[in-house]
């Protein structure tokens, strides 16, 4: 089946019921077929890798940036936290905008492929963002922050850095360092290496959630 009608089915489904489960579980089954179509279109060429590259960089940088943010997040209130009071601080990264391959930007195939992309009943994991929530609890001051939220060890990378590049050609990305971020969006979230590539920006999620000490 062509990868665009495929979509075309898709949406229409979704339009139709998103929240009756056996149209879920069509959704899912038909984002999995697309996958695979769009994974034997891939050109593994110069171009194509350079495009991988860049990606690779541009979600490594968010993930770095969110987790910074939560950091600081973290550093804030734990100045000005109570006495009687511990908290917890979630950050989170999720895609912000993107284009679809093969339709026009703002157009309405384009706006409802990446709503349901985005939508954690069809992309599993995706609910917890492009790669894992980073936790910053207070209780754990001053033990736990430096060894457990590295900048490496949130990236799901060893300090030698580790190469996530199941499913793509070996040979070529031998050498690129993917993120486990990318694995965990190919891999457990049925978005396809092109949506990556046409991803535009990112938004951090921050969540704090206070508790008292006794319920520890």
């Amino acid at each position: 089946m062509d990868v665009r009608k495929l979509e075309e089915r898709i949406v229409k489904l979704y339009e139709k019921g998103a929240n009756d489960d056996k149209t879920s579980d069509e959704i899912e089954s038909l984002l999995m077929e697309r996958w695979k179509l769009m994974h034997r279109s891939i050109v593994w060429d110069d171009e194509f890798i350079t495009k991988l590259v860049a990606m690779n960089e541009k979600m490594k940088q968010a993930l770095i940036d969110m987790r910074n943010l939560t950091f600081d997040t973290y550093n804030h209130l734990l100045a000005n936290c109570p006495d009687d009071k511990e908290f917890d601080v979630t950050g989170m990264l999720f895609v912000d905008d993107m284009e679809m391959e093969g339709w026009e930007c703002g157009s309405h195939m384009s706006d409802y492929l990446s709503e349901i992309l985005q939508t954690p009943e069809y992309s599993g994991l995706y609910r917890y963002g492009v790669a894992h929530e980073v936790i910053f609890e207070s209780a754990d001051r001053p033990y736990g922050i430096n060894e457990n939220n590295t900048e490496m060890n949130m990236l799901y990378m060893a300090e030698l850095p580790e190469n996530w590049n199941e499913h793509m050609d070996r040979e070529k990305t031998a050498n690129l360092n993917i993120i486990y971020g990318v694995h965990n969006m190919i891999d457990h979230c049925h978005w396809t290496l092109q949506d990556l590539i046409n991803v535009k920006s990112y938004k951090s999620k921050i969540e704090v959630e206070y508790r008292n000490k006794r319920e520890r």
